[in-house]
């Protein structure tokens, strides 16, 4: 059993790394971010560590454009949700979700015409 939870957790964190833009840097503040126009979504949640199952505890999401945006720092989301799912100009973005743990943060990138699920992972026990 602690095998498969070993094997679970190793896959869960290859999943995060695949999907979520990480092998790809973000543009430096002096560079142009994408324009508002084409849109993709994306599906944020909470998943604790030790179940694996998405968190149950009151959560606080905040999304804001990343500091590169032309536009600078600006919140495009924020709300209680459990799973928001959002619709998003391509370009980046920082996520921070609050719980009763703590706080998580990670910063992600919007391809237009794409839908990505998000999981954010729950380390404090």
């Amino acid at each position: 059993m602690p095998a498969l939870r070993s094997l679970l957790l190793v896959s869960l964190a290859a999943m995060l790394l695949a999907g979520c833009g990480l092998f790809r840097s973000a543009p430096e503040p002096s560079q142009s971010a994408p324009a508002a126009g084409p849109t993709g979504s994306i599906e944020l949640s909470l998943i604790d560590r030790s179940t694996l199952r998405r968190a149950s505890a009151p959560l606080q999401w905040h999304v804001r454009t990343h500091p590169s945006h032309p536009a600078g720092d600006q919140v495009v989301y924020a709300g209680n949700s459990s799973a928001p799912r959002l619709q998003l100009a391509g370009g980046w973005y920082l996520v921070e979700v609050e719980h009763d743990r703590g706080r998580n943060t990670h910063v992600f990138e919007i391809y237009p015409g794409v839908h990505q699920d998000m999981h954010l992972v729950r380390m404090k026990e």
